[in-house]
C-alpha cells in the first residue's frame, strides 16, 4: 500500500488529492503514514509557517536535491584532485579543467615566490593556456574565482604583465607536477578513481 491508501496500479484506486480554486492540495489526514512521520512533518510545517504540505514537500524535496547534487560535485572535484596532470589533460569535463587552472596558478605562485623579478610570471589567461591548455573563457572563469588572491600575489611580488615578455617560452621554464600529492589538496589515486 503506497502513503495515498492505494495499492499498486489498481483501476479503482482514488487519490485523495483536493482541488481547491484551480490548485491541487495534499493535506496529512489523506496520507497512510505513521503517526510519529505524520507529526514530524507537522512540526516542520509549523516551522516553515505553512500549512500547505505539497508546498513543503516541494521545498524540501528542492533542498534535499540541491544538497544531493552540491555532495555530486564535491566528489567529482575530489575525484578529479586526485588524477595525474596528464590524465586530466586529456578530459573535456569542466572540473578536469578547472583542476587543470587550479594546479597551474599555484605552480606559478610557487614558482614565483623562489624567483628574482625578471623570471616570475604573471597569471594571465594566456600563461595559464599554454601550461595546461584549454579554452580562454573556461580560462577566465576559473582566474575570476581566484582574482582576489591572484591580484595579492601579484601585488606582493610586483608582477606585471609585461613579465611575461621572455625570451623562453613558459613551458620550457614551468612544468605543472605529474602527480597529484605534489599539490596541498592532492591525494594518491585510489583504485576506484583509475577505473572512471
Amino acid at each position: 500500500m503506497s502513503i495515498f491508501g492505494c495499492a499498486g496500479r489498481q483501476r479503482n484506486c482514488t487519490r485523495q488529492w483536493v482541488r481547491q480554486e484551480g490548485k491541487v492540495s495534499l493535506s496529512l489526514e489523506h496520507l497512510t503514514v505513521p503517526a510519529e512521520t505524520a507529526a514530524l512533518l507537522r512540526e516542520g510545517m509549523a516551522q516553515m509557517g505553512t500549512s500547505d504540505l505539497l508546498a513543503y514537500l516541494l521545498a524540501a524535496g528542492e533542498r534535499e536535491a540541491r544538497h544531493l547534487r552540491s555532495q555530486a560535485r564535491r566528489h567529482d572535484s575530489e575525484r578529479y584532485g586526485a588524477m595525474p596532470t596528464s590524465k586530466l589533460a586529456g578530459m573535456k569535463a569542466p572540473e578536469a579543467g578547472n583542476e587543470r587552472y587550479r594546479r597551474a596558478v599555484h605552480t606559478l605562485m610557487q614558482w614565483n615566490e623562489t624567483r628574482r623579478p625578471l623570471e616570475r610570471w604573471s597569471m594571465t589567461t594566456l600563461a595559464i593556456q599554454k601550461l595546461v591548455g584549454g579554452r580562454k573563457e573556461a580560462i577566465n572563469a576559473s582566474l575570476e574565482t581566484h582574482e582576489e588572491e591572484i591580484k595579492a600575489h601579484h601585488a606582493r611580488l610586483e608582477i606585471k604583465p609585461s613579465f611575461n615578455r621572455k625570451p623562453e617560452p613558459i613551458t620550457e621554464m614551468i612544468h605543472i607536477a605529474e602527480e597529484s600529492t605534489a599539490f596541498p589538496w592532492g591525494k594518491p589515486e585510489d583504485a576506484e578513481t583509475l577505473s572512471q
